[in-house]
């Protein structure tokens, strides 16, 4: 019989927890995540407004306080933007006004190049002179777009900026006015937004996690008298009881309970029959052929085990269907049956194996026996529809126990007729073979047998 292995004792309570707390936990992480990216698209959008709001209004204070074109200078080797006559360095006063009251940074570029700016480096230094990234460029100033960028690095800083491309009179881009506020002061404003609901999520899975566990205790329980019962009656304890409460209960756990009893009622009354083919079932065969070598052993006489299997039983079942792989079982065992009578018994072994086992006078000619045995089994015709009948063949692997000789059961005797001690007794051992020896070398003249070409006996002494 099996044996539960101790390592996977309570797997069924693990895998039940994590089945009904897992979605529960998933459930908790979609809601988060799902809170969390829509705020932070929700407040990213606002910010995005913001800052193009900042940035109309920094452009058309400029057209009307700066009237004219765009142009850079340099004097005294020093570089400058102007707009008109006038130098927008000087209206570094009017940006860091702005920046103050919007929390943003402004840039002004000629082309890429930064020519007035609020951003200063870690050290505090001005970032004039750097120049926008070429992906910057291409899309504000190349395709003389506004563009919105919720993350751009500046200085190693991470930023969600506002793009305009600035113009002259004749409608040529100039550069560009950005307007950017830092990505850690958004993304610490999202996390603010997120996290009452973050906090209710987390305890709604904690109670609802509470409650899964202590509810499903009950059910684990019933789990476990069920499995309990169901490993007794596995091991043959065919006379044990499962527990009144689990069969009364009026649910599945009770349907499944019930229907483990009703299973162990047929088992005790099918004991001995494989209910397909009424032959004896593997379990019973077992112990009779266990008795039938032990009876052997004992009364010196011999016998023979065979293994049999129905040749390319698989392709019944894929050609034909399952309805015709029974049809074959069942004509297969009809005739092992009617053959075995008074010879020893036959009994399903498993599938589409069968187990024969051929007493004391028909075991030395159990080779003979196979063969006329082979030839009933081929003249097995089998209809289906109009098609052509459906023949089968077996293979079969017979191991043969020839009768002891006597001279093995008497002692061994001196030259005045008094015993050698032990001589006897270990002769008889050395003859002894156990259930599981047999039915190994039968399976192993079965596989020979097929290695062969199948439809044929293959025999072996034991």
């Amino acid at each position: 019989m099996g044996k539960i292995k101790k390592g996977k004792k309570g797997s069924l309570k693990r895998s039940f927890l994590l089945m009904t707390l897992l979605p529960i936990f998933v459930l908790g992480v979609v809601i988060s995540l799902f809170s969390y990216n829509r705020f932070r698209k929700a407040i990213y959008c606002e910010v995005e407004n913001e800052l193009k709001n900042t940035a109309y209004i920094i452009n058309n204070t400029y057209e009307r306080m700066y009237p004219g074109d765009y142009s850079v200078i340099t004097k005294d080797n020093l570089t400058t933007l102007l707009k008109g006559d006038a130098f927008l360095i000087e209206s570094l006063d009017f940006l860091e006004n702005i920046k103050e009251d919007t929390q943003t940074e402004i840039s002004i570029f000629y082309g890429d190049v930064r020519y007035v700016t609020t951003l200063t480096d870690s050290e505090g230094n001005s970032l004039l002179g750097t120049s926008a990234s070429y992906i910057i460029k291409e899309r504000v100033m190349d395709q003389d777009k506004e563009v919105f960028f919720d993350s751009v690095t500046v200085d190693d800083a991470e930023y969600a900026a506002y793009y305009m491309p600035v113009h002259n009179a004749d409608g040529s881009t100039a550069g560009m006015l950005a307007v950017l506020r830092q990505s850690r002061k958004i993304d610490s404003l999202v996390r603010a937004s997120v996290m009452p609901i973050i906090v209710i999520v987390v305890a709604g899975m904690i109670a609802a996690a509470l409650f899964t566990t202590l509810y499903s205790q009950s059910i684990i329980r019933a789990f476990g008298r069920i499995r309990r019962f169901l490993i007794s009656v596995e091991r043959g304890e065919l006379r044990r009881e499962l527990d009144g409460g689990i069969v009364s209960r009026n649910d599945e756990l009770g349907e499944m309970g019930r229907a483990a009893v009703n299973m162990q009622k047929s088992i005790r009354q099918l004991i001995e029959k494989d209910m397909l083919t009424d032959l004896y079932n593997r379990r019973y065969a077992t112990m009779r052929l266990v008795s039938v070598i032990a009876d052997a052993e004992a009364a010196g006489t011999g016998y023979a085990v065979s293994i049999g299997d129905i040749d390319y039983f698989k392709c019944f079942n894929d050609t034909y269907g399952h309805d015709m792989g029974d049809k074959v079982l069942i004509a297969v065992s009809s005739v092992l049956k009617n053959y075995m009578s008074g010879k020893g018994f036959a009994s399903r072994w498993g599938g589409e194996e069968f187990l024969l086992v051929f007493e004391d006078k028909y075991a030395p000619k159990a080779e003979d026996c196979l063969n006329e045995l082979l030839q009933s089994i081929r003249s097995i015709e089998l209809k289906y529809e109009d098609k052509e009948p459906v023949r089968v063949s077996m293979s079969f692997g017979v191991a043969i126990k020839s009768r002891t000789r006597r001279q093995d059961y008497l002692p061994a005797m001196t030259g005045d007729g008094r015993a050698l001690a032990g001589n006897g007794q270990n002769n008889t051992k050395a003859d002894a073979v156990s259930a599981d020896d047999v039915l190994k070398r039968a399976d192993e003249l079965l596989y020979h047998a097929k290695s062969l070409g199948k439809n044929q006996v293959v025999s072996g002494i034991i």
